[in-house]
């Protein structure tokens, strides 16, 4: 399993070309056959910007089995995981009550 260190690119993150930098990086570790676990650990806040460009866009291009089966979300604080739970929500349009945004463990 590969470890994305977030933080590597700041405590604090809110652009798109961040996101995308990211997200480049978890498909290249799941393109070699590897798990993904995508640490927030010293990340204090994204934007939702961050989130939708590093996980929304995946989502809508591999759909979320895709990702809920290849990426865990570890050591996120609550203001962090909510960001990307919304990200996904907005990505997957399903009506709240059927979301189970399962690969985000705090």
């Amino acid at each position: 399993m590969a470890m994305v260190k977030v933080s590597a690119r700041g405590t604090n993150l809110g652009t798109r070309s961040d996101g995308r930098e990211i997200r480049n990086e978890i498909i290249n570790e799941i393109n070699k056959g590897e798990k993904v676990f995508l640490d927030f650990s010293d990340v204090d806040l994204i934007s939702g910007s961050f989130a939708d460009e590093c996980l929304g866009i995946m989502i809508a291009e591999h759909g979320f089995n895709f990702v809920k089966s290849n990426i865990s979300i570890k050591n996120s604080n609550p203001s962090v995981t909510l960001v990307l739970k919304q990200a996904m929500k907005n990505r997957l349009r399903i009506p709240e009550s059927r979301q189970e945004l399962s690969p985000i463990a705090s």
